[in-house]
């Protein structure tokens, strides 16, 4: 993988956070991070619920692969990664036997919306 590519979206970083992090421990993840001025859209975060969080930051200041690596050695977390762009790669899917599933295609058939 190209890391100098643009595959995922600078200065931001999605971090899922063990369950048991809540309240007080939650700030405090905040806390020891705030030289790198974390901040957290309630809008785009990821899902709350499962306490996975979509963080930005200003990545013109801040070495995001150092960030990156800090976040991950952090006890309270889970996993931390880039926001990845998603790219759309067809509306078939590439198994090299898909053509002999013709089961699964949808062409329509039974006026059906392809």
């Amino acid at each position: 993988m190209n890391l100098n590519a643009s595959n995922w979206v600078k200065g931001q970083i999605i971090v899922d956070l063990h369950n048991n992090i809540r309240g007080d421990v939650l700030n405090s993840f905040f806390s020891d991070f705030a030289d790198f001025n974390l901040k957290e859209n309630e809008y785009e975060m990821s899902c709350v619920r499962f306490n996975t969080r979509l963080l930005k930051f200003d990545y013109t200041t801040i070495d995001e692969f150092i960030l990156l690596e800090l976040i991950r050695q952090d006890p309270r977390v889970n996993l931390a990664q880039f926001n990845n762009y998603l790219n759309q790669h067809g509306t078939e899917p590439i198994d090299p036997m898909f053509n002999e599933q013709w089961s699964l295609k949808n062409t329509g058939q039974d006026d059906g919306i392809p």
